[in-house]
């Protein structure tokens, strides 16, 4: 089950790109496995609310990342999710301007609290008709 943080999140979720959306229904299938419950923090937002929150990527804007909380994953699990889920997408994750590597996930300790940053390749997303 998909919980997310506040209504915006949850309203956002639905323009994101049905390929970001099919990956991360899988990803909350494969918590509740485990018994975690997915959170999401973030989702669709605005280049205002980008550049209040000091962010160098255009991904939140274009519907191609979501944020989940890793406050309620206990460790050893959100370990195993990280390697299951880069193992079979990272070929679909976005290509960091860093290092130019493509990662679907990337842990983020910062921001308003730690997180996992989901996240599809500018060459990935499809619109919605």
């Amino acid at each position: 089950m998909i919980k997310f943080h506040n209504e915006y999140a949850r309203a956002g979720y639905y323009q994101i790109s049905p390929i970001l959306q099919s990956i991360v229904e899988e990803m909350s299938r494969w918590l509740d496995e485990r018994d975690v419950t997915m959170i999401i923090t973030e989702t669709l937002t605005t280049i205002k609310i980008d550049r209040m929150l000091n962010r160098v990527s255009s991904s939140h804007r274009e519907g191609r990342a979501v944020d989940v909380s890793v406050r309620n994953i206990p460790k050893s699990i959100l370990m195993d999710f990280i390697t299951h889920f880069s193992e079979k997408y990272n070929k679909l994750g976005a290509v960091s301007k860093d290092d130019k590597i493509r990662r679907l996930i990337v842990y983020r300790p910062h921001g308003t609290g730690p997180h996992l940053h989901i996240q599809i390749g500018k060459d990935i997303i499809v619109k919605k008709a």
